[in-house]
């Protein structure tokens, strides 16, 4: 059996954490969280669910993405899931999933400056609406 490979558009919890193996080849820890928002009929936004879950991102991609992006930044991510391990300081066994990152892409937003054809990326941390609403979860959205 193959597991699936999940894709989405997480914003990051924390800054990204870069670490390098023994034999010098770049990790980093990407904190994530995603959200799925409808409207609440009223001009707001109601919060029907929310996902954290940690990513490994390696090689260049990872020297990249913690030189570029920082908490709040909305990432295109793809990777597969995976379940990691370990006894705890107590002895109790413990366990996590996890994802194996294998493409991120920032989301970059316009910003009102004047100038259309500038892209910055978005400072926007946790406050902003989706960018798009996809009504029902009983419907996919395209």
């Amino acid at each position: 059996m193959t597991i699936p490979r999940i894709a989405g558009i997480f914003r990051l919890t924390r800054d990204p954490e870069l670490h390098f193996t023994q034999s010098g080849k770049a990790v980093a820890t990407l904190g994530l969280a995603a959200s799925d928002s409808k409207s609440d009929g009223q001009g707001g936004w109601q919060n029907i669910a929310t996902l954290f879950i940690d990513a490994n991102l390696w090689g260049q991609q990872a020297e990249y993405i913690n030189d570029t992006c920082r908490k709040g930044d909305e990432l295109f991510i793809s990777g597969t899931p995976y379940t990691e391990q370990w006894k705890a300081k107590d002895g109790s066994n413990r366990s996590a999933i996890r994802m194996k990152a294998f493409t991120v892409k920032p989301i970059m937003h316009k910003q009102n400056t004047g100038d259309s054809s500038q892209n910055q990326q978005s400072n926007d941390v946790w406050g902003s609406q989706p960018s798009q609403d996809f009504g029902s979860l009983d419907q996919p959205p395209f």
